[in-house]
């Protein structure tokens, strides 16, 4: 049995979401109406309900090209993290099994040719589809044990970190934004975020959401914005001046650091990827063991193979670039 819930309906969409212990922010309700303003489509939930336990997966289905008189559409979870949440209560394989078939069967009912998840490396749940998907190994994240004990710190005294006001320095973030993203050979063009995806984020999650900013005198060399969820607090997305700005990076990352243990949270998760600054990698190797570095993986399911090759003639290396997250 299963059961679709509309971002109409959010309360409804809450009420699946709090059935779960892994849920976390990217799951919400207020983070997918964000997400659209990236990837234009309709956000659903998709609930599952059957003797081994419960699956819920939201996601965004979008429309593709028409082809003759019909309308095809292909799935996606938004720019973060997801993929299906998992209760299981006695066979986790049956529960995968049954959940799938379910799905499958749902997508084809619903025209829908392909799915691509951006899985989550907290929650692990990568492990449940190995043989249910096309899986691609991207990069590995870290996470940052606030509770345990951290290296020395040397703080530069040049450089000045402060919260800055979400929407007051909004354009100073996207200067740095958008010059990091060109610098960033590997980056697709749909990473290039509008002034509309940040007001939508501070619109939907307001005191969640923070903005910090490094200073060498007057000027901002480095800024992130990062998203409190529960106890854990994630770098969303980030912005430095290249070479000149990766010192201002550590201090940032330093500061952010002290301010989430000062507020109680247990865990900052930094994300990675295959280009880190210099510094943020020596950030990295300086707080964290290597037992903290979870892989990111995307996951792709083709369910009509003629249909997929007539309308998204997509490379693989091309998907790997537009589903990374940067």
């Amino acid at each position: 049995m299963y059961e679709i819930v509309s971002l109409k309906n959010a309360e409804r969409w809450r009420q699946v979401l709090c059935l779960f212990l892994e849920a976390d922010v990217f799951y919400t309700p207020d983070y997918f109406q964000s997400a659209l303003k990236l990837d234009p489509g309709e956000a659903l939930l998709f609930y599952f309900k059957g003797q081994w336990g419960e699956v819920a997966y939201p996601f965004i289905k979008r429309k593709l090209k028409d082809d003759e008189d019909l309308e095809f559409y292909d799935i996606t979870t938004p720019f973060g993290y997801g993929g299906p949440l998992m209760n299981n209560r006695n066979d986790l394989a049956e529960l995968t099994a049954s959940f799938r078939a379910a799905f499958v069967d749902y997508c084809r009912q619903e025209r829908i040719i392909a799915e691509y998840i951006r899985f989550h490396p907290l929650t692990g749940n990568v492990a449940y589809f190995s043989e249910e998907l096309d899986l691609y190994p991207v990069y590995e994240t870290y996470t940052l044990d606030l509770g345990a004990a951290m290296t020395e710190r040397k703080k530069d005294a040049t450089i000045f970190v402060k919260k800055l006001g979400t929407v007051r320095h909004l354009f100073e973030f996207l200067i740095l934004y958008y010059s990091t993203i060109r610098r960033r050979e590997k980056t697709h063009s749909f990473y290039f975020f509008t002034n509309d995806y940040f007001e939508t984020l501070v619109s939907a999650f307001g005191p969640d959401l923070h903005l910090f900013g490094a200073y060498k005198g007057e000027k901002l060399m480095a800024a992130s914005y990062v998203l409190a969820s529960d106890r854990k607090l994630f770098l969303l997305v980030e912005g430095s001046l290249g070479k000149e700005g990766e010192p201002a990076m550590e201090q940032l990352l330093l500061t952010i650091s002290d301010w989430a243990i000062e507020n109680d949270f247990d865990n900052f998760h930094i994300g990675g990827d295959d280009q880190l600054d210099e510094l943020q990698e020596s950030f990295l190797k300086k707080n964290l063991s290597p037992e903290s570095a979870r892989e990111f993986y995307i996951g792709r399911k083709i369910f009509d193979h003629p249909t997929f090759r007539r309308l998204v003639p997509e490379s693989e290396s091309e998907m790997i670039r537009r589903y990374r997250n940067n």
